[in-house]
């Protein structure tokens, strides 16, 4: 049975985590070791502007057949989420984003 004091130290922590004092920061440029690497994720980002309304298992096939790169759709999908383009509509905004610069 936890003690009177461990009981009192998980609820501190539970207030703190509510609160938000203890939030995990964000740190953009931080490119973890299980990352995709930038190179595939460029090519990912390129071929999926090129190809907005391919899903994201049709473009790891297709990346996997065409240039020979192995992502899984879950990986293209993660990309996709940090990139802001997950959708249809968001890849073709950011397409025509693109074309104007």
């Amino acid at each position: 049975m936890p003690s009177k004091q461990h009981k009192l130290e998980n609820l501190i922590k539970r207030l703190v985590l509510i609160s938000g004092k203890g939030q995990r920061q964000e740190t953009p440029d931080l490119h973890h070791k299980n990352r995709t690497d930038r190179a595939i994720e460029e090519v990912v980002i390129e071929f999926s502007l090129a190809n907005p309304h391919m899903g994201q298992s049709k473009v790891s096939r297709l990346l996997k057949s065409e240039r020979n790169i192995d992502i899984h759709a879950s990986g293209v999908r993660n990309i996709w989420l940090r990139e802001n383009m997950n959708t249809t509509e968001l890849r073709l905004a950011k397409l025509a984003e693109a074309r104007q610069h």
